[in-house]
């Protein structure tokens, strides 16, 4: 694999991880955001 197609590869990753993010955390607090992980995790599964 390039040099070149292993970059773009790795920028594809990073924006799908931010996709990921942005749906993860839609409509959440601030305060659910930066409180407990365990609900945080537990949220995601509903």
């Amino acid at each position: 694999m390039s040099k070149g197609q292993e970059l773009t590869d790795y920028l594809n990753d990073i924006i799908i991880a931010i996709t990921d993010i942005e749906e993860f955390t839609h409509g959440m607090s601030y305060e659910l955001f930066t409180g407990d992980r365990d609900h945080q995790c537990s949220n995601q599964k509903s």
